[in-house]
């Protein structure tokens, strides 16, 4: 049900924006609290979507077919089947986030220049990830479908079709990134900077948008697949494949550049570079040698 959850975060989106503003500025009837005000509008914006998902899910229809408020006993099978599932999948996602923010890290003790242009491009890729994400979503919720009703070719038909869809949408974003490095860098100018001030920001940003062209679509093809693994139930080959990818493409080579005081921006680069190749060939080359078409989510 991605719908609902989508005009959810809408309305959280509109009730948040607005509220920033007019609490960090003190616009009509609100107080101007500046940075307590967005906190305070974040906070509302995320309490808004729990109040309309407890509505959405705690109904009478669903209490009847699911027993969503009366089975709160603890199903030791059910838990067990959750924690085997679940865990390495929210290790992998933790440890994906770890491995950005130390590259992130690492790259702001190479200067300030940097680590502004660095951080603009991350921005910028937002664009191209997060659309791909609902795209990661759909694959594992038509993959875990398909495997439901043992249907594994169904499963492997769907993912590759969500990956010609991310594909597309990456290669615009990676032209974009090429052809128009500048128009997106000035995005990021600050108010009152002068362009002479913001001009070593925007050489380097220019320059790191083409590493992100090349990132964007290798980055497609690990997005899907791993979305495909997650949801036939192969969340511990993932997790097992993140911690290594983090640590010997990620946090090693950085941690070594820093030792030998290497610096340049190229090398931490290509170390994310290699990151996400290592990632997409070996979660692409896992789903086509299909060992999880064994795998059996749900019992029965």
């Amino acid at each position: 049900m991605t719908k609902p959850i989508m005009l959810v975060s809408l309305l959280a989106m509109t009730l948040n924006v607005p509220l920033d503003y007019c609490l960090i500025n003190g616009i009509g009837p609100f107080p101007e609290l500046g940075i307590v005000g967005a906190g305070i509008a974040t906070v509302i914006g995320y309490v808004v979507p729990v109040i309309c998902y407890c509505f959405m899910v705690f109904t009478a229809e669903n209490e009847k077919k699911y027993r969503v408020r009366s089975a709160w006993r603890l199903d030791r099978e059910l838990f067990g089947r959750f924690m085997r599932f679940g865990v390495p999948g929210g290790v992998e996602f933790f440890l994906d986030l770890f491995a950005f923010s130390f590259f992130v890290l690492m790259v702001g003790r190479f200067g300030p220049v940097e680590l502004a242009s660095t951080n603009a491009v991350f921005s910028i890729y937002t664009l191209a990830f997060l659309p791909t994400i609902g795209l990661h979503v759909a694959a594992s919720i038509m993959v875990g479908q398909a495997m439901g009703d043992k249907k594994p070719d169904m499963a492997a038909y769907a993912t590759k079709s969500v990956l010609h869809l991310a594909m597309a949408y990456m290669g615009a974003m990676a032209l974009l990134f090429i052809v128009f490095p500048e128009v997106l860098m000035n995005l990021f100018k600050a108010h009152g900077e002068t362009q002479i001030e913001f001009n070593a920001v925007l050489t380097m940003g220019v320059m790191l948008m083409r590493y992100a062209a090349v990132f964007t679509l290798i980055d497609a093809v690990a997005i899907v697949y791993v979305g495909g693994l997650k949801g036939a139930g192969d969340t511990k080959f993932v997790m097992k494949t993140m911690v290594m990818t983090s640590m010997f493409c990620i946090v090693f080579p950085l941690i070594a550049l820093h030792i030998l005081d290497i610096k340049g921006i190229h090398g931490p680069w290509m170390c994310i570079l290699l990151y996400v190749l290592v990632l997409a060939t070996t979660y692409a080359t896992r789903f086509r040698k299909g060992p999880w078409r064994k795998i059996r989510v749900i019992s029965g």
